[in-house]
């Protein structure tokens, strides 16, 4: 999660091969997954930054 948070370009670089290999309602439902799960995760963990990094996806 750490590494996501500090380089959300990875967050961009993942949806786009997602919605390449299977297109983009998997892709941004995968993303709607990771933000939860980052959401979650950072009540437990609050080192990790604020900022969710799937929010850089539209």
């Amino acid at each position: 999660m750490q590494e996501l948070a500090d380089n959300p370009s990875k967050v961009i670089s993942r949806h786009d091969e997602i919605t390449t290999e299977h297109g983009p309602y998997i892709a941004n439902g995968a993303m709607r997954t990771l933000r939860a799960i980052y959401s979650h995760a950072r009540k437990a963990h609050r080192y990790l930054p604020a900022d969710n990094p799937a929010s850089v996806v539209d």
